[in-house]
């Protein structure tokens, strides 16, 4: 299993009712209200109070591979066994003592806010991760060849 480094990816926080998005964003819910839109390219949707774009504000980590799972409980009280975090669903929670929110697919993606992603990375490294590259990374996210 491995990690890489997911920061370049757009996010948006949305409060309040969504409409659609152009893929390859992918919308995560949170709450009924409360949504998170991720892409690996620009979202054009102007800020107003009800959508903030978060994408300087969080890091973005990739944890994917067979041990993920397992390296992932090591670091969170997170239930993320299969059935309880299935593909698609979206958590917060505490990773490695700080807030994070922890998205499933496939892999996990782990947002922290940027003042805290040297120390995921470093827990996550320590917990048994091992860092891989862009190639893995843009197949994990639809883009690949």
């Amino acid at each position: 299993m491995g990690i890489s480094d997911a920061s370049y990816l757009s996010k948006l926080d949305l409060r309040g009712p969504v409409g659609e998005f152009p893929l390859p964003a992918r919308l995560w819910k949170l709450t009924s209200a409360h949504s998170l839109v991720i892409s690996p390219l620009p979202i054009g949707l102007a800020a107003s109070p009800l959508v903030t774009d978060m994408t300087s504000v969080y890091s973005a980590i990739l944890l994917a591979g067979p041990n993920s799972r397992e390296v992932l409980q090591r670091l969170t009280t997170l239930d993320v066994r299969e059935s309880a975090m299935p593909e698609g669903a979206a958590r917060q929670t505490r990773l490695a003592h700080v807030n994070a929110t922890v998205l499933r697919n496939e892999g996990f993606l782990m947002l922290n806010t940027r003042d805290v992603a040297e120390h995921v990375w470093e827990a996550l490294l320590h917990a048994g991760a091992r860092p891989f590259g862009m190639l893995a990374q843009q197949q994990w996210m639809g883009l690949g060849q």
